[in-house]
């Protein structure tokens, strides 16, 4: 995930909601949506700095993350990964248990073990499900906190 930058003077600003808003900087004819977890604050004229992804679908780039140089603000969007990495590693673990459960018997593994054992496999590919969704979540949150740390830091 290859996080961009774009700097630049604010243009214009128009809110979308409380935590959102639709950003054109001068001499650029790239599209801001900057989604936060905390309230924006900005103005026509401010020098910022967004962390973010261009949309392949669309000319939008999508911010989850800014500095507000003028101001000297910087908000970010918080992830919600660490509740699906905590899901999934609850459900691994007792995966794992009925697994030892079905196979802890009399020494021999039987085809019945085996059958009995599709279900909570099932579960296990599940559960990773929810650990990479959670892991991938983190990282973005990360990269764009990097990103905006490099940029405090350059200015000073």
């Amino acid at each position: 995930m290859n996080m961009t930058l774009i700097e630049g003077r604010v243009k214009s600003c128009q809110a979308v909601t409380q935590n959102a808003v639709r950003i054109e900087l001068e001499g650029s004819q790239t599209v801001i949506r900057l989604t936060l977890s905390e309230p924006w604050v900005l103005e026509d004229g401010d020098l910022v700095a967004v962390s973010g992804l261009q949309d392949p679908e669309s000319d939008v780039f999508l911010g989850y993350g800014y500095v507000n140089q003028s101001k000297n603000i910087k908000a970010s969007m918080r992830s919600n990964g660490m509740p699906f990495i905590l899901f999934g590693g609850v459900l691994t673990v007792i995966t794992l248990c009925i697994l030892a459960f079905i196979f802890s018997g009399d020494g021999y593994i039987h085809l019945s073990d085996f059958i009995l054992a599709i279900p909570p496999f099932l579960v296990l590919l599940f559960s990773t499900f929810f650990i990479k969704v959670g892991v991938k979540a983190k990282r973005k949150e990360k990269a764009v906190r990097r990103m905006l740390n490099e940029v405090q830091l350059m200015k000073k």
